[in-house]
């Protein structure tokens, strides 16, 4: 499912996008807009609180964006009711400041506010936030069944879904301080699965170094080519079901495996697709509404 994974990456991307601009805009707004005629500096060291890659060029674009959105808020009102949003942002902003309320007030001192005045401002950007999803919404309506389906028909072939195996495996590790060649002990531990003296799930839960499936019979649960190593996935795939393959030797290490079952790479339906293709289409129509509206311009 490589094709449409890219693109429904593509589209949590922008999903992710549309939230950090909303939140960029309170985050660097809140700090921003109440200090333009503060030291920069000083209204970076704040906002860096909040997502430490922000920089002055952010902060500078950040407020021009914001200005520019609160013109057309204050143009085109909404109702929204933002208490609860406003008292969570409050209460963010005010966990900067680990010392409590002493810090707080010094702080508001040197940014010429009153604790009144910031939560006002917060209060302010929470209406800027609730008009941009409201506008992202009246421009983005929901997306139909029909629409989905059509949509499933033109690229259904690009969905095909991935051979995917249920494995298990006993693993070694090539970076032991103490070990550099196991080749000897993976044997050992081989023989004693074929020679019936251990079951494997008791032998995993003696000897395999990977604390993740240590505890659960060595179960790595479904997986495919598209989320494992390769030199991993080639010993997976030509492992027989059901049986203890011999010791396979990866970039990380020595495995025994037990491949239990398998599924061949096919199609899905509508049904199974349905839910990430309506989210692909929503952020699609979400992008293009957020670029053509008139306060990015």
């Amino acid at each position: 499912m490589d094709a449409p994974r890219l693109k429904m990456s593509r589209s949590r991307v922008w999903l992710m996008m549309t939230f950090i601009i909303v939140i960029s805009l309170i985050v660097v707004g809140s700090l921003v807009w109440q200090s333009k005629d503060r030291d920069l500096s000083q209204a970076l060291r704040d906002l860096q609180f909040r997502d430490p890659t922000i920089t002055a060029d952010t902060a500078r674009q950040s407020l021009k964006d914001l200005e520019n959105l609160r013109q057309h808020r204050l143009a085109t009102p909404i109702i929204a009711d933002v208490s609860a949003a406003s008292t969570s942002e409050c209460a963010t902003w005010q966990k900067q400041f680990p010392l409590g309320d002493a810090e707080r007030a010094q702080r508001l001192d040197l940014q010429q506010q009153s604790e009144t005045d910031m939560r006002r401002n917060i209060q302010e950007l929470q209406l800027d936030q609730a008009w941009l999803e409201h506008q992202l919404r009246e421009n983005a309506p929901p997306v139909t069944e029909a629409e989905a389906k059509a949509w499933f028909s033109q690229h259904a072939k690009s969905l095909c879904l991935p051979a995917v195996y249920r494995v298990a495996h006993l693993f070694l590790s090539r970076h032991h301080p103490k070990k550099p060649d196991r080749i000897a002990e993976i044997r050992a531990l081989h023989q004693k699965l074929i020679s019936g003296a251990m079951k494997f799930e008791s032998l995993v839960s003696k000897y395999s170094e990977d604390s993740r499936t240590q505890n659960q019979g060595g179960d790595l649960a479904w997986i495919s080519a598209t989320r494992m190593p390769a030199d991993f996935m080639n010993a997976v795939e030509k492992a027989r079901v059901g049986e203890i393959s011999a010791p396979v030797e990866t970039q990380l290490g020595w495995h025994i495996l037990l491949v239990s079952e398998r599924r061949e790479s096919r199609l899905p339906n509508f049904e199974e697709a349905r839910a990430e293709i309506i989210s692909l289409l929503e952020q699609q129509r979400r992008e293009q509404a957020w670029g053509g509206s008139a306060f990015v311009r």
